[in-house]
Protein backbone atom coordinates (compact mmCIF):
# COMPACT_ATOMS: atom_id res chain seq x y z
CA UNK A 1 0.00 0.00 0.00
CA UNK A 2 1.23 3.50 -0.82
CA UNK A 3 2.31 5.40 2.31
CA UNK A 4 0.57 8.72 2.67
CA UNK A 5 3.31 11.32 2.41
CA UNK A 6 3.00 15.00 1.53
CA UNK A 7 4.39 14.29 -1.95
CA UNK A 8 1.78 11.60 -2.53
CA UNK A 9 -1.02 13.91 -1.37
CA UNK A 10 0.27 16.75 -3.59
CA UNK A 11 0.30 14.45 -6.59
CA UNK A 12 -3.21 13.20 -5.95
CA UNK A 13 -4.56 16.71 -5.39
CA UNK A 14 -2.86 17.97 -8.54
CA UNK A 15 -4.42 15.17 -10.57
CA UNK A 16 -7.86 15.93 -9.13
CA UNK A 17 -7.44 19.68 -9.64
CA UNK A 18 -6.32 19.29 -13.23
CA UNK A 19 -9.22 16.93 -13.92
CA UNK A 20 -11.72 19.40 -12.45
CA UNK A 21 -10.24 22.33 -14.35
CA UNK A 22 -10.18 20.30 -17.58
CA UNK A 23 -13.81 19.26 -17.11
CA UNK A 24 -14.88 22.85 -16.40
CA UNK A 25 -12.97 24.04 -19.45
CA UNK A 26 -14.53 21.37 -21.66
CA UNK A 27 -18.02 22.08 -20.33
CA UNK A 28 -17.66 25.73 -21.27
CA UNK A 29 -17.40 27.17 -17.77
CA UNK A 30 -13.99 28.67 -18.60
CA UNK A 31 -12.47 30.20 -21.66
CA UNK A 32 -9.10 28.71 -22.73
CA UNK A 33 -7.37 31.60 -20.97
CA UNK A 34 -9.44 30.94 -17.84
CA UNK A 35 -8.43 27.28 -17.83
CA UNK A 36 -4.77 28.22 -18.12
CA UNK A 37 -5.08 30.73 -15.27
CA UNK A 38 -6.99 28.30 -13.05
CA UNK A 39 -4.44 25.54 -13.68
CA UNK A 40 -1.54 27.87 -12.90
CA UNK A 41 -3.16 29.14 -9.69
CA UNK A 42 -4.12 25.69 -8.45
CA UNK A 43 -0.71 24.18 -9.13
CA UNK A 44 1.07 27.07 -7.41
CA UNK A 45 -1.27 27.32 -4.41
CA UNK A 46 -1.56 23.61 -3.51
CA UNK A 47 1.98 23.29 -2.11
CA UNK A 48 1.17 26.17 0.24
CA UNK A 49 -2.31 25.11 1.31
CA UNK A 50 -1.78 21.38 1.86
CA UNK A 51 0.95 21.63 4.57
CA UNK A 52 -1.06 24.32 6.30
CA UNK A 53 -4.16 22.10 6.27
CA UNK A 54 -2.14 19.13 7.57
CA UNK A 55 -0.75 21.19 10.44
CA UNK A 56 -4.20 22.51 11.36
CA UNK A 57 -5.61 18.98 11.31
CA UNK A 58 -2.70 17.54 13.32
CA UNK A 59 -2.92 20.24 16.00
CA UNK A 60 -6.71 20.50 16.22
CA UNK A 61 -7.81 20.20 19.83
CA UNK A 62 -4.24 20.04 21.15
CA UNK A 63 -3.26 22.11 24.16
CA UNK A 64 0.32 23.36 24.05
CA UNK A 65 2.00 23.74 27.45
CA UNK A 66 5.41 25.43 27.69
CA UNK A 67 8.13 23.28 29.24
CA UNK A 68 8.87 25.70 32.08
CA UNK A 69 5.24 26.43 33.05
CA UNK A 70 3.55 25.57 36.33
CA UNK A 71 1.37 22.96 34.60
CA UNK A 72 4.48 21.17 33.32
CA UNK A 73 5.98 21.22 36.84
CA UNK A 74 2.83 19.70 38.34
CA UNK A 75 2.83 17.04 35.63
CA UNK A 76 6.46 16.12 36.36
CA UNK A 77 5.71 15.80 40.10
CA UNK A 78 2.63 13.69 39.37
CA UNK A 79 4.59 11.38 37.09
CA UNK A 80 7.41 11.09 39.66
CA UNK A 81 4.94 10.12 42.41
CA UNK A 82 3.23 7.64 40.12
CA UNK A 83 6.61 6.08 39.31
CA UNK A 84 7.36 5.75 43.04
CA UNK A 85 4.06 4.01 43.54
CA UNK A 86 2.58 6.70 45.78
CA UNK A 87 -1.05 6.08 46.66
CA UNK A 88 -2.06 9.75 46.83
CA UNK A 89 -1.74 10.40 43.09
Amino acid sequence: MQPITPDFVYAQLRIAAVAIVAYCGGAGYFSPAGVTLASALIISVLPLVVPWAFSVYANFGMVKVPVNSQAAAVDRVTKAKAAEGASDV
